[in-house]
């Protein structure tokens, strides 16, 4: 039944409360969306010309956009006489918005520090509305007493300066300057930055959600499914600087395709990667930088051993990151953003350079804010409880996925750099690549590790026979010999073990050829430490020759992980962070158990991530020549135990069936029924 309406225009509703003007008290708040407190203002309703009762009006919410945060000074602005003009376009890095070579003038550079005048860089801010607003709000709570309970994540920001105006080389005639986003250069100083883009969460776009259409939410919703965001909490956006190895990964079937498909499949292999995987890869400098030699040991660091000091710098910066989410005081909603981990790999280390300055060097930063907000107490304490909970429950992911890199990245650190009781026995197994699909196992064979000459033996079967080609018996020649490392190393030694050649391999594709790569496995005398490293992959070939001498290091101490976790790393460690060969219940019950250790640390947290079992969309590499009946099963509810107890009363509970991940073959008629039942695939969580 109509009662009645009213009209009225904004403006004139903002003269109404506010007076002339609509500005309002500007001392009330320089938030970028502030609840505005106002008098009581009644609009009467009119119904054929007759009063028929009042609406009345107690606060009014603005959220104003950037063009009038600029017009009324809310955005800080940077000083154009830092910097020289003008600036130079770089390009765009994975998302639209375009970068812009920013130098300062000598003279600008901070002191303090050992950068240049590369030290930040620029963002168009047309294509970066969205950010600015996260990062102003970001600078303001950063000056508030106790950086208003985000100190523990504002550490791993970007440095944001402000907004900088200034003429750019490609621009127009009578075309405006630019206006850029001022931000540190993660490539400052570096000679080959290696970065891993890592997007954080299971679901990374929804719907309605900072300006995301519904068709856009779905494509990137059923990429999730396909992608290791649905197993492991996160995936791998971007690898810069990556190892020969991953360049020598290109989907080789494609070869004859366009560089556009081509690019969407090197990716789309990349976002199936497992953390193992993916680990693997971004410490390998087996090729580069170049070895020093034996000669100039002495002096400068091996690439192996400033791999182990960036592993153990990223674990220590991780475990921080991971605790101050919990210290959060109120549930955030970070959608779509990352974590970028990276090292300069394009020199070598003098041995006289401090390990702290090595250390130093090390990236592990947060960012990408365009899907994202700033959520503050006083603006949750506001929102209704259907909001509060949806918040709830996108930081439960959030959380869980910088856990779930925590863990990850201490257990590669652990099976790699944490063995110092030396290595059991070693393998050398080759398999046929293939970028959307298990690897094909073609033989293997056992190494001892004692210094041995150049030599070559008998690929072998899983059941000991010899593998036999039209062309002979197949083959691999290798060496071995053990690199002591000077005593001020924190890595007693390593085993180098020379992949020279393999003859004679089998064809395992349609067209009679194959895409083979070596893969070098260790084990502890234990049996719980577990070591891979692999070499580049020789497209269609059956005779490849590498000449790659791939090094399994040995520690000088069991306790530097220990150290760099701190309380989470109390021992058995091995029980904590199993191989990626171990049974799927011992993984279950390591991550388990280590995000209890991060409760434990963050006593006074506000919030704890979910449990969510591990699966890996594709096995070991070790098992990959085996039967695969992948078991994508129902995801185990939460332990009773492992809720955790939220300060914000408005908070309820909130619970939601867990879903099965699809197979790949099935995913498109899945999600599509799951999108139109509204679901979301293991995303719920419990709050008390």
């Amino acid at each position: 039944h109509f009662h009645g309406g009213v009209s009225i225009y904004v403006d004139a509703l903002l003269d109404v409360i506010d007076g002339p003007g609509g500005q309002g008290d500007p001392s009330l708040s320089k938030s970028m969306s502030a609840m505005t407190p106002t008098a009581v203002c009644k609009l009467v309703l009119q119904k054929k010309g007759k009063a028929r009762g009042t609406i009345t009006v107690h606060a009014i919410l603005r959220c104003p956009t950037i063009e009038n945060h600029v017009a009324l000074g809310m955005v800080t602005r940077v000083d154009p006489n830092m910097f020289d003009t003008p600036c130079k376009r770089l390009g765009v890095s994975g998302g639209t918005a375009p970068f812009f070579n920013i130098s300062l003038l000598p003279g600008k550079e901070q002191p303090s520090q050992k950068y240049g005048r590369d030290l930040y860089i620029g963002k168009d801010l047309s294509r970066a509305q969205d950010e600015i607003i996260f990062y102003e709000e970001a600078l303001r709570l950063s000056k508030e007493p106790g950086k208003a309970g985000f100190g523990g994540v504002f550490a791993f920001l970007f440095d944001y300066l402000g907004v900088l105006t200034i003429a750019a080389d490609d621009q127009e005639p009578g075309e405006p300057p630019k206006e850029l986003l001022v931000l540190r250069n993660l490539r400052s100083s570096t000679v080959n930055l290696r970065m891993l883009d890592l997007k954080i969460g299971q679901v990374t776009a929804v719907a309605g959600w900072q300006g995301k259409s519904k068709t856009a939410a779905f494509k990137q919703w059923f990429i999730d499914g396909l992608t290791n965001s649905g197993v492991e909490g996160y995936r791998l956006e971007g690898f810069d600087g990556p190892p020969p190895v991953v360049v020598s990964m290109h989907p080789v079937i494609l070869l004859q395709s366009s560089a556009r498909v081509q690019k969407r499949a090197f990716r789309m292999m990349l976002q199936r990667m497992t953390s193992a995987e993916v680990f693997a890869h971004f410490f390998d400098v087996h090729q580069t930088p170049e070895d020093p030699g034996e000669a100039k040991l002495e002096s400068i660091r091996a690439p192996i051993e400033v791999a182990e000091i960036v592993s153990h710098e990223i674990v220590r910066r991780l475990r921080q990151l991971a605790l101050g989410c919990r210290h959060v005081p109120v549930p955030q909603k970070w959608i779509g953003s990352s974590v970028a981990l990276g090292f300069d790999c394009g020199r070598l280390v003098p041995r006289d350079q401090s390990e702290a300055e090595t250390r130093s060097m090390v990236r592990v930063n947060i960012f990408d804010w365009g899907r994202s907000e700033l959520n503050t107490v006083g603006h949750h304490e506001l929102r209704s409880l259907t909001d509060q909970e949806d918040r709830s429950k996108f930081w439960a992911e959030y959380v869980h996925g910088i856990d779930r890199l925590t863990w990850e990245a201490a257990r590669s650190y652990l099976h790699r750099f944490g063995n110092a009781r030396g290595w059991k026995k070693a393998h050398v197994a080759l398999y046929d690549f293939d970028s959307m699909s298990q690897n094909d196992f073609m033989g293997q064979v056992s190494v001892p590790l004692m210094s041995t000459r150049e030599m070559t033996a008998n690929l072998q079967d899983m059941h000991g026979g010899l593998v036999k080609t039209r062309g002979g018996f197949c083959t691999v020649t290798y060496s071995v010999r053990y690199r002591r490392f000077p005593a001020s190393s924190r890595l007693h030694g390593a085993w180098r073990i020379k992949i020279v050649r393999a003859d004679n391999l089998p064809a395992m594709d349609a067209n009679r050829s194959s895409d083979p790569f070596a893969v070098v496995t260790a084990v502890s005398p234990d049996g719980t430490l577990r070591f891979r490293q692999q070499t580049s992959v020789k497209s269609r070939c059956l005779s490849p020759v590498w000449h790659e001498t791939l090094e399994i290091p040995v520690s000088t101490e069991m306790s530097f992980l220990s150290a760099a976790l701190g309380k989470v790393g109390e021992e058995p460690l091995h029980q904590l962070l199993p191989s990626e060969e171990s049974p799927e219940h011992d993984v279950e019950e390591g991550l388990k158990n280590f995000i209890a250790r991060l409760d434990q640390a963050g006593r006074d947290r506000t919030f704890s991530a979910p449990r969510f079992a591990p699966r890996a969309l594709r096995p070991p590499m070790a098992a990959w020549h085996e039967p695969n009946d992948r078991d994508f099963s129902a995801v185990p509810d939460r332990p009773d135990d492992s809720t955790a107890r939220c300060d914000v009363s408005k908070v309820s509970s909130v619970r939601s069936e867990q879903k099965k991940l699809p197979h790949a073959q099935e995913s498109f008629e899945w999600s599509k029924q799951q999108s139109l039942a509204g679901n979301w695939v293991n995303r719920s969580v419990d709050w008390t």
